[in-house]
């Protein structure tokens, strides 16, 4: 889309080839907390059958082009989430939804949250 800050989520993995590629707002989705609450929502509409709070369990987000998979840290009492662009996901981003089991041999785990 034009004019604004986006992310591309393919969850065609999880949903099968027919699904639509998702695009989110980086200025809407801050945090990695925020993009994950609403992709999740947005599993479920589409069918998909993955219980709340499993992230990392029954499914994880993969940057095919670092080649890491996105994973939750909580930030320590009283601090601020770490930033989507802090951490690497920079307009133009494109994301898949696996399920963890499906990512590529060898896949990194990128760290998203609270460095220290």
């Amino acid at each position: 889309r034009a004019g604004g800050r986006h992310i591309t989520v393919d969850p065609r993995r999880i949903l099968g080839e027919k699904s639509e590629l998702w695009t989110f707002s980086l200025d809407v989705h801050r945090h990695l907390s925020s993009l994950l609450s609403r992709i999740w929502k947005a599993l479920r509409r589409s069918g998909a059958a993955i219980p709340a709070m499993t992230y990392g369990k029954e499914w994880v987000l993969f940057e095919p082009r670092t080649g890491r998979v996105l994973v939750e840290e909580q930030p320590s009492e009283g601090a601020a989430p770490k930033g989507l662009e802090a951490a690497g996901i920079r307009a133009g981003t494109i994301l898949w939804v696996l399920r963890p089991e499906a990512a590529p041999p060898g896949v990194e785990s990128g760290a998203v949250g609270r460095e220290g």
